[in-house]
């Protein structure tokens, strides 16, 4: 069976790379037009496949598709995880085409969210109606998420379907971040949290003429910052060879002032922290407090405090673990070559899933290293599509397949 449905997939590639096509053709940018149109032409295919789903729309235009293929027991299975929301373009100078009219260049899908990840959630879709089409046994259940807000946070798409118990209780998930690094398939079994850290500075307006008659939020905020900068300490290794060790950047947002002839009496800055398993937001923000009292020390003036307003854990699977294991499988199947896991940059809704189901971080088509994700001419290429295709077809019968009925 495992090989009648990846002849299907290999005879049927056409329709796989029209369905990216049309999936990247629709703008579904976030924040922006957000996800609702994009949904409507997944609906569309999942339709044509005859596989059912249902539509979950917490807030307007914030939509995310739930799929389903039902088997024989209910409990168990295997979830896809994969997002229908894209960055902003950029400066579109710096494209060669339009990013929503896509085009097959040297073997390649050009277009926003060609990678990043519209190529993984029409590939996921295509495993599905292979296997349906060849008429696969499933003992478990399949489920395809694909799902609002990735790109700002999750918060409107996987950790919403989190917090209402709309997450299935699988064997193993995977996200279809995409893993090919310069055309080997590979599988990322951890990721890095994500913390986001507001920065507060409070001052005295007063006329800029007069500035000793105030007290400059922006100029106390430049001295936490600094100080911050030189003094803020993170474990300087991970707790794993493939978990990108710890980070931070302070500074990446900033605001303050009303008028260039007032003192300011308001700044507001963000700080990006990367985190690892040990570190914790209550230990975060007790060191950032006695950075900012060393600095009122020197500097009575000050007025700042810090403080966590997101914190996404860290997610972290064992090279031995189940999902690794039939992860490697399913591409060892597709392409005849043992996988590898690697390491890359970034977050991906894995690190709330994790919580709940083991969950491979990135497993899926885009090069991590030559598609431009996020970047102009983002990309995909077409060998790519098919063969992860291909091993999520395998996947779907490696986890949920009745092995005795599918020879």
């Amino acid at each position: 069976m495992y090989q009648t449905i990846m002849d299907y997939i290999e005879t049927h590639q056409e329709s796989l790379i029209e369905n990216v096509k049309k999936l990247v053709s629709i703008d579904s940018t976030n924040p922006g037009v957000f996800e609702k149109e994009a949904a409507a032409e997944l609906q569309t295919q999942l339709r044509a496949a005859g596989i059912s789903f249902e539509i979950y729309e917490p807030f307007e235009k914030r939509v995310s598709v739930l799929a389903r293929m039902d088997a024989s027991q209910s409990q168990g299975g295997l979830l896809f995880n994969g997002h229908l929301d894209v960055v902003p373009t950029g400066d579109l100078s710096q494209w060669e085409s339009d990013p929503f009219k896509p085009e097959i260049r040297n073997g390649r899908l050009y277009g926003r969210g060609s990678t990043d990840m519209k190529g993984g959630v029409a590939a996921f879709a295509f495993a599905m109606k292979a296997v349906k089409e060849c008429g696969a046994v499933l003992k478990k259940p399949v489920y395809l998420h694909a799902v609002a807000d990735e790109e700002c946070g999750g918060r409107a798409g996987t950790v919403h379907l989190m917090e209402n118990h709309r997450i299935p209780s699988v064997d193993m998930a995977v996200t279809g971040e995409s893993s090919t690094f310069k055309g080997e398939m590979a599988l990322v079994r951890t990721c890095a949290g994500i913390a986001a850290i507001v920065i507060r500075s409070h001052g005295k307006s007063a006329h800029a003429s007069k500035p000793y008659e105030g007290n400059n939020a922006v100029l106390n905020m430049a001295r936490v910052m600094l100080a911050i900068q030189d003094s803020f300490k993170v474990p300087e290794s991970s707790v794993d060879p493939l978990l990108p060790a710890p980070t931070f950047a302070v500074g990446t947002q900033i605001k303050g002032g009303l008028k260039v002839n007032i003192i300011p009496e308001y700044c507001e800055a963000m700080m990006d922290l990367r985190t690892n398993p040990g570190m914790t937001k209550d230990g975060v923000e007790a060191q950032l407090r006695e950075i900012i009292q060393k600095v009122r020390e020197e500097h009575p003036e000050v007025n700042a405090e810090a403080e966590c307003t997101m914190w996404d854990n860290a997610a972290l699977l064992d090279e031995d673990s189940f999902a690794v294991q039939k992860g490697k499988e399913a591409i060892r199947r597709a392409v005849g070559y043992e996988p590898e896991c690697k390491m890359r940059s970034g977050a991906t809704d894995a690190r709330f899933l994790n919580d709940l189901v083991p969950c491979l971080v990135a497993y899926g088509p885009g090069d991590a290293l030559i598609g431009n994700i996020h970047g102009s001419n983002e990309s995909v290429g077409i060998r790519d599509l098919v063969n992860w295709a291909k091993a999520y077809a395998n996947l779907i019968l490696g986890v949920c397949g009745d092995g005795d009925a599918n020879e």
